[in-house]
């Protein structure tokens, strides 16, 4: 196909991966366009390829590679339970590789691909990542079902999902699937050819630079840090039990041959744990990272089974009055007010006079503030998710710190 030898002279650090792609062809009747399974066989409609431009084909091969590349189909999964909405995640995929080809002025010739602007979901907005525009997208899905059910987008199994009716059993004599492990060698080798390219001959496409240091150096993931935290925290809170004499005890019959005189208390479930969230909003935090760290926090408290809203309160200086989050969907509107200095303490305070008290504070900030030497109140648990890059030797020691690693 003419198509790879243009795509590989835009993306030479991308020949391993599309060299792997073993073509197949399929009637025009079963796919209309390109696509590509999770063994890495790209179905194509001849009328299709004889139709397009070769610098369009080269857009969309380059657009089925990067699915490949970037795990679409093994993130999917990686949904559990959650999955069941192929098409809104093929989306989600769809707009972050696009705005990729997009910044490098790739044609698409008469088609209008997936974008950000005009993405269907008002809340995915560029700069989530994929599985946090999914969430989103899944939670609208939920709400709209009738526009949901008129999405189309497919890219094959390898953009997520069971196997397709048109694609080959993964042992095939004629075009065997590739399997995971030589996968794996393919992807490291793209990653180590995208980062040379960038270091000896210039400019790259972000997105694809990104992905191969953080393939190659992988990080902690913040997100299962502070999903771990939080549910340990949650758990522990919606264990404990309190001895009250509103609720007589079952044990109570067991006094009366003894002595009637003695009450025995019943026990009575704590309260629902609840979550605050301190803001900084002195400008050191930026709208996406507020945006992400929100939505993570809300889902995981949702997850966990928390029907109660998250307060969040803005911190500069002072601490402003807190707002309520009660859905993913009504982060993106979220106002906080802020714009000078930095005191988390005023934000620590507040939240822990607030109507119904937290059992966890999570602070979002860079973390340059002054902080009481010791817990103001050793019964809440506070977590630091940290934006800044380098180290604040000034957080004590009863913040745990969870880094955004960006």
């Amino acid at each position: 196909m003419a198509a790879r030898i243009v795509s590989q002279s835009r993306w030479p650090y991308l020949s391993s991966q599309l060299f792997s792609l073993k073509l197949v062809e399929v009637p025009h009747s079963e796919i209309q366009t390109m696509a590509v399974d999770k063994g890495w066989r790209m179905y194509y409609s001849p009328q299709f390829v004889m139709e397009q431009p070769v610098e369009v084909l080269a857009t969309a091969l380059l657009h089925e590679a990067l699915h490949c590349v970037m795990r679409h189909n093994e993130r999917y999964e990686a949904f559990g339970s959650a999955r069941g909405y192929h098409t809104l995640w093929n989306f989600c995929g769809d707009a972050a590789i696009n705005e990729i080809l997009d910044g490098q002025d790739m044609p698409w010739g008469e088609f209008s691909p997936v974008r950000y602007e005009g993405f269907p979901v008002p809340e995915v907005v560029s700069g989530l990542i994929t599985e946090t525009a999914y969430g989103l997208s899944v939670e609208w899905a939920k709400a709209h079902q009738d526009e949901s059910d008129g999405l189309e987008s497919d890219c094959g199994s390898s953009s997520g999902g069971e196997a397709r009716d048109y694609e080959l059993e993964p042992n095939d004599e004629s075009a065997p699937a590739i399997q995971s492990d030589q996968q794996n060698t393919i992807r490291d080798q793209v990653a180590s050819d995208v980062l040379d390219y960038a270091k000896n001959r210039g400019s790259l496409p972000g997105g694809l630079t990104r992905w191969a240091e953080s393939y190659l150096n992988p990080q902690v993931d913040w997100r299962k840090q502070l999903a771990v935290r939080m549910r340990q925290i949650i758990a522990n809170v919606s264990g404990r039990r309190n001895h009250s004499y509103v609720r007589p005890s079952r044990r109570q019959d067991a006094m009366r041959d003894h002595d009637d005189t003695i009450i025995l208390p019943g026990l009575r479930a704590s309260e629902p744990p609840r979550v605050a969230v301190i803001v900084d909003t002195s400008g050191s935090v930026s709208s996406q990272e507020l945006n992400q760290a929100l939505t993570e926090i809300k889902g995981i408290s949702k997850a966990v089974g928390m029907r109660e809203a998250i307060a969040v309160i803005a911190c500069d200086a002072k601490a402003y009055p807190a707002r309520y989050v009660r859905s993913s969907s009504s982060i993106t509107d979220l106002k906080l007010e802020g714009g000078g200095g930095t005191d988390l303490r005023e934000g620590i305070t507040a939240s822990l006079e607030l109507p119904k008290k937290p059992a966890l504070v999570i602070l979002i900030s860079d973390g340059e503030s002054p902080y009481p030497v010791t817990s103001p109140d050793p019964t809440v648990q506070f977590i630091m998710v940290l934006t800044g890059r380098g180290s604040v030797p000034s957080i004590p020691a009863w913040i745990t710190q969870i880094r955004i690693e960006r």
